[in-house]
């Protein structure tokens, strides 16, 4: 898929860690006029924004796979050139699934905030090789975290 998260900052393991998708102003992503991010590609964001949560607190050992979505509200709109900034929590975990809420915002403005997004966790080396992964992670957060 698509990578949506472009940096991901500080975390604390299997709580919280905040992200940033900078939007371009060229691409397929904007709909109608004036031009609109899909809200829908703001959840995606913000669920790999968890997703990375979940590799970050694992050591790379688990991925998750979003399964349901309890409630999403979506805010303002998302705009060519916004910067998104994402805070996603995990509420709850157990060694087969994770419970994350959290919301997005563009210039203090909320555009978006979701509940109760459960994923599963399965082993990271069955979606994906794990070089890979671990290269992506470094574009994230860099080689100090």
């Amino acid at each position: 898929g698509v990578q949506q998260v472009g940096r991901t900052a500080s975390r604390t393991h299997w709580e919280s860690a905040p992200a940033r998708k900078c939007t371009a102003r060229w691409g397929g992503i904007w709909e109608g006029s004036p031009p609109e991010m899909a809200p829908t590609l703001v959840l995606e964001s913000l669920g790999q924004a968890g997703g990375w949560l979940i590799v970050l607190s694992s050591d790379g050992a688990r991925r998750g796979l979003l399964v349901s979505i309890g409630e999403v509200s979506f805010g303002d709109p998302v705009r060519p050139g916004d910067v998104i900034e994402l805070e996603g929590r995990i509420d709850s975990s157990s060694e087969e699934a994770a419970v994350m809420s959290g919301r997005a915002m563009v210039a203090g403005r909320t555009v978006l905030t979701a509940d109760r997004l459960m994923c599963v966790l399965v082993d990271a080396g069955t979606l994906e090789d794990p070089q890979r992964t671990e290269a992506t992670r470094l574009l994230l957060v860099g080689s100090h975290a």
